[in-house]
This record gives C-alpha cells, structure tokens and sequence, in this order.
C-alpha cells in the first residue's frame, strides 16, 4: 500500500553512529537489503519499534534471520505512533497485547538512492519525516565476488574494504552446510581492515566439503532525538556467497 499524502512531520537532526546508551531508546527502525540468489535482484525489509518507557529494542530483532519473537516482551515495541511508511509504503502493524511491531518486505531490483521514514505519530511520539539520503555514497555494499578459496589448514584474512564499505559494523559468518551444519562468526567495527579466521575456526568443519557459505552483513547507524525520544535508525546489506574450499 503507496500513502498518497504525507503525514505532518518534525524536521530533526541526525547524528551519525549509535546514541550514548543503546539499551534506551525510544524508537528502532530498521531497514535492510538483502540478496535474492534466485534472481540476482534485493529484498528490502523493514521493522519499526516504538516503547515506553525506553528498552534495548535492538535485541528484539534478529539481524542474521530477519525474525523478532513475540516473547521477548522486554525487547519489542508497545506504542501505536499510527500510520508508519518507507519511501511512501505503509507498514503492517502486528499487535500481541501489549506488544505491536511495524513490518513490510519490499520486493526490489536495486538499492535505492534513499530511504525515507514517516511516522504519523501519538501523543509523546511526535511526527516523524526523515530521510536518508545519497545512499550509495555511504550504505553499507557488499562485494563478495572478490573473495577467494579457503584453505581450512591455514589462517583466512579477509581485507574488510574488499567485501564491504561504508559500514559501523562487518560480520561474516562462514558455513558449512555438511550432514552436520556449523558456522564460524567474526565481527569488527568501522577502521578494522581485515578479518581473520584460523584454522582453528575450520577444526570443526567436514575435510570433504568443498563448497561453504559466506554470509556478510554490514551495518550503518544514524540516531535522532526528538523532544528527549531517542530514535535509532539502522541500515543493512546482506550477501550470501559460495566460495570453494580445500583443506
């Protein structure tokens, strides 16, 4: 559903990265692209949160599942600020008493120039008009095609600009989908260069499994504060890539 008109809004500054205190905040909007292997195109998905009084909402949602779970109660939003839109598309409103959720997968074939976020808001929450522009310029973007064979004996040293820019934090998950799945995780933040994984990491993966999955994602952070309401907005891409392997 397209909003024809939109919503009164209150014009606020962002900042860039995360608030002093992530474990308060008013507000999480998320939205993220994530690779379609089938067709080569994106799925932008979305996920709005609005509590009072403030919690950890970023917990709520599993960033590697693009899932949230209707019994983390401490975790999930409890305030309808009405109508919520992306680039002019209305969010579904999800409600478990007392908990309500805002959230809409968008099928697209190209990361957009921008995103935009409306709230209509509600009593303490005011209106709500930003925009996130020029997002090539600073989105995180995955290129995975630049990763090489893995040699499970040996240390792995992904260089960090060569899989992603842009990004406040990287994580790559490598997986190995073998009659007995296991996956290896290392994270850094904006400034680290490389990522490295030891052959340590590989001890538990199957010598004859020549093909393993590597799923990157990149995250950028921006927050407002509207009338003492702190509100975070998080970008994201996700890649996934399969990459040979040998021991």
């Amino acid at each position: 559903m397209v909003i024809e008109d939109d919503p009164p809004a209150v014009n606020v500054a962002m900042q860039d990265g995360l608030p002093p205190d992530i474990t308060k905040l008013d507000g999480y909007l998320y939205s993220g692209y994530v690779n379609n292997p089938s067709n080569g195109n994106y799925d932008l998905l979305t996920y709005g949160v609005f509590a009072e009084p403030e919690k950890n909402l970023t917990s709520g949602y599993n960033h590697y599942t693009n899932s949230f779970d209707w019994s983390l109660t401490t975790r999930l939003g409890n305030i309808d600020v009405g109508d919520v839109s992306v680039n002019k598309n209305k969010l579904s409103k999800m409600m478990n008493t007392p908990n309500l959720i805002y959230t809409y997968g968008i099928y697209s074939q190209f990361i957009s120039n921008s995103i935009r976020w409306f709230s209509e808001g509600n009593k303490s929450f005011k209106p709500l008009d930003v925009t996130l522009e020029n997002l090539p310029l600073f989105t995180p973007r995955v290129k995975g095609d630049t990763l090489s064979t893995v040699i499970k004996s040996k240390s792995y040293v992904l260089n960090s600009d060569s899989v992603a820019t842009g990004f406040d934090s990287l994580v790559v998950i490598i997986y190995d989908w073998s009659s007995s799945p296991v996956n290896t995780r290392k994270a850094i933040k904006k400034g680290s260069k490389t990522i490295t994984f030891n052959a340590e990491d590989f001890k538990d993966f199957s010598p004859g499994n020549t093909w393993l999955s590597f799923q990157i994602f990149a995250f950028r952070y921006s927050y407002c504060t509207i009338e003492n309401k702190t509100i975070l907005f998080e970008l994201s891409n996700k890649c996934t890539k399969w990459v040979m392997s040998k021991n």
